[in-house]
């Protein structure tokens, strides 16, 4: 099959509103299921440092990694409250408002993926991170976590139990996420709906999933004025490519 290509704004995603006319019951129904889904992550990591807090003061563990781990619950507390506001506000409003700070976006994703294999799910340790030095930019680090955590998340799904390919590099005076799989790829006709809330591929009905994490990149890319891209193979690969303008690290260009 021909490599697939699609970005926002551009007609091969649809964009709009959360939902169009729904009721109040459709409304809560769609926060809980956004909040759960974006907060199931976060809370297992938060639980499994307090987790080590606790042998601390037991005496099971070394003191001296308390303080840490306290720090790392503390902000990912923090974080979750930014997801949950967000979430609402996406609903509500259609769009999300940025928390734009400095980020090194290579060591972000680092800490992200060394938590994620922390919480002791076997499938997090299948992915393999390659991150260029100096890839820094005003980007919200809470939505920066959100976009890489959902599209990890989605190619260990379909990836066929082998490695996922992370990769953070500056480009084009912005800086680039690509995650890549060895699943079965997705068909031309499916390129558009796996975007949609709960849009899912038809090939994956026989994969757990909700059909909201591409949702939520979508909206998080389009918020950052950035642009994400599908290239797939049948039978070898999806690779989903994002770029965010905004670099402004030793990576961005010369002016």
């Amino acid at each position: 099959m021909d490599e697939i290509h699609c970005a926002p704004g551009d007609g091969t995603i649809p964009g709009g509103r959360f939902l169009e006319g729904p009721s109040v019951d459709e409304n809560l129904r769609n926060v809980f299921f956004l909040v759960e889904h974006e907060l199931r992550t976060p809370v297992a990591v938060a639980l499994m440092q307090l987790n080590i807090v606790e042998h601390a003061v037991r005496g099971t563990v070394p003191m001296e990694r308390a303080p840490a781990l306290l720090a790392g619950a503390k902000r990912q507390l923090g974080g979750m409250l930014q997801v949950l506001r967000r979430m609402i506000e996406l609903q509500r409003r259609g769009r999300v408002e940025l928390n734009r700070q400095t980020v090194d976006l290579g060591n972000l994703a680092g800490d992200l993926t060394a938590r994620l294999c922390a919480t002791n799910q076997p499938l997090w340790s299948r992915v393999e991170l390659r991150a260029d030095e100096g890839v820094i930019g005003s980007w919200d680090p809470v939505a920066m976590e959100q976009i890489i955590e959902n599209l990890l998340s989605n190619a260990l799904k379909f990836g066929k139990d082998l490695p996922v390919h992370l990769t953070v590099s500056g480009r084009r005076g912005g800086a680039c996420i690509s995650v890549r799989d060895h699943g079965d790829g997705v068909t031309r006709e499916d390129r558009a709906r796996i975007f949609e809330l709960y849009g899912r591929a038809d090939s994956a009905h026989n994969t757990a999933g909700s059909g909201i994490g591409l949702w939520v990149v979508r909206h998080l890319v389009d918020a950052h004025e950035g642009r994400i891209r599908l290239i797939s193979r049948q039978g070898v690969g999806t690779l989903f490519h994002v770029w965010l303008p905004g670099l402004v690290g030793p990576s961005a260009p010369p002016p």
